[in-house]
């Protein structure tokens, strides 16, 4: 609840929108991804950019990027949205087609998140006038295989792939979620009053005795 990631894949997005828009080899990639970002994720980054092209090289993107920076928010409740946004869209035999994607090694999601997901988007970008005859492109990588010969596979699917949640299914996972978060805050608040009162007290000296400068 506290804690943060060790490591990110931020710095591959703008490598691979490169490579998509403007056809960045792969050899310029992967220097950039050994040389930007976090340095303790640069390995995994220039992993999942390989993997990227390995797939490119078969799928072949064309399409000419439209709608710069795209955000649409999910509403999840009064005051609460989750913003949505496509690595990059672009436009493809006449339709526009926002691509997801994500550089997890590994893909936890059960069938039922996916149906989440899916409905997420269909919500925030789908159902924009723009996207409604849009296929939409989602992509992973992960590992596939057991230690050293492990290797990133593309997994992809496109919109239509699962089935949405019904709207009483969906409302009760919002409502469900709205539930922990406010259970997550008395945990986390309940946490700071205990690290507040574990903290050392430091004994303030009047400001007569504390010089403003200390030459020693």
């Amino acid at each position: 609840m506290t804690g943060f990631p060790t490591t990110t894949y931020f710095a591959a997005s703008p490598i691979i929108r490169d490579r998509i828009v403007y056809g960045l080899d792969r050899r310029t990639a992967l220097i950039a991804a050994m040389s930007k970002g976090r340095a303790n994720s640069r390995g995994i980054v220039a992993e999942y950019v390989e993997a990227f092209y390995d797939y490119d090289e078969k799928r072949g993107y064309f399409g000419k990027p439209c709608f710069d920076e795209i955000v649409e928010p999910f509403r999840v409740g009064r005051g609460l949205v989750v913003p949505v946004k496509p690595l990059i869209t672009i436009v493809e035999n006449g339709l526009q087609v926002p691509i997801f994607t994500v550089g997890w090694a590994n893909f936890p999601l059960t069938n039922w998140q996916m149906r989440l997901l899916a409905t997420i988007f269909e919500d925030a970008v789908f159902s924009l006038t723009d996207f409604r005859k849009s296929p939409g492109e989602f992509l992973c990588f992960p590992k596939v295989g057991k230690g050293d010969s492990a290797k990133r596979q593309p997994l992809v699917w496109k919109r239509g792939d699962f089935e949405l949640l019904s709207r009483n299914e969906l409302r009760e996972c919002l409502d469900e979620f709205l539930l922990a978060l406010e259970d997550a805050k008395i945990i986390l608040e309940e946490a700071l009053r205990k690290e507040q009162a574990e903290a050392p007290v430091v004994e303030e000296k009047p400001m007569g005795e504390t010089p403003l400068l200390d030459w020693r």
